[in-house]
């Protein structure tokens, strides 16, 4: 990964990378093998995909309360 490469996702299935003056990739996990793509349909769908993730996912400190909270309830039972 080139040093001025921006991560807008780290450690999910799949990474997107912007990289000045080339075209935005995807890194697209399976069971079986990854595979890069740079095609501006498939790259545009996993974008749309990581954006409605990124919709529903709770802020990192109510994510954090929310996991503490259900551990708590749960050693309780």
């Amino acid at each position: 990964m080139p040093m001025g490469a921006r991560l807008q996702a780290r450690k999910e299935e799949f990474p997107i990378a912007e990289i000045e003056s080339s075209l935005d990739s995807v890194f697209l996990e399976s069971a079986v093998a990854g595979h890069v793509t740079n095609h501006p349909r498939n790259v545009a769908a996993i974008c749309k995909r990581y954006e409605a993730i990124r919709a529903e996912a709770l802020p990192a400190r109510a994510g954090a309360d929310l996991i503490a909270k259900v551990t708590t309830e749960w050693q309780q039972t």
